[in-house]
């Protein structure tokens, strides 16, 4: 064996060649490789101006084979569609819409002055409907109402009215409360 060739060392690994020996049989061609990419790249920007030119050349002979519109069609003049039209605005018409309904719903006012009937803000309402009780939300009773309620029953069972009937009857028809 001549000294130009690797040959193991004492570890067991190729020594390094050196001077003239580094002139190394190459498997890849760097050359070969690069004209390759070249060309690839030379071909698709070919390709792509050939597209480029066949749309052009398409939208062109497209344009040639519409017919003109007639002269009486070219001389009239634009004209709206019928309504109903959009609204021009949205926003700003729900914006105007939204304030004046909070109006309504936080002022005093009349609603029907001929039938007496007035608007009050809500939450005053609901601070009147509170004060008098109406405005309560049922809650299950408890054992002792429960208890109190059956003991109301079996006092009008008792007075002599019928179980199940109302004691508080809507007047017949005709009569006024």
């Amino acid at each position: 064996m001549s000294r130009t060739e690797s040959q193991p060392t004492d570890a067991g690994r190729p020594r390094r060649p050196t001077g003239h020996d580094r002139q190394i049989d190459r498997e890849i061609n760097l050359r070969g490789v690069g004209q390759t990419v070249l060309g690839i790249l030379v071909l698709t920007l070919v390709a792509m101006a050939a597209m480029w030119a066949m749309l052009e050349w398409m939208l062109v002979s497209e344009e040639r084979r519409d017919p003109e519109p007639p002269a009486l069609e070219a001389a009239r003049t634009p004209q709206m569609p019928p309504g109903p039209r959009l609204q021009a605005s949205p926003e700003a018409e729900l914006e105007t819409y939204r304030a004046h309904e909070n109006a309504l719903l936080s002022s005093y006012g009349w609603q029907d002055r001929e039938a007496g009937t007035v608007r009050i803000p809500v939450g005053r309402a609901m601070e009147l409907i509170v004060a008098e009780g109406r405005g309560a939300m049922s809650t299950a009773p408890t054992a002792d109402e429960a208890m109190m309620e059956e003991g109301a029953a079996t006092a009008t069972d008792a007075a002599g009215e019928e179980p199940g009937t109302d004691a508080m009857a809507a007047p017949a028809a005709g009569e006024g409360r």
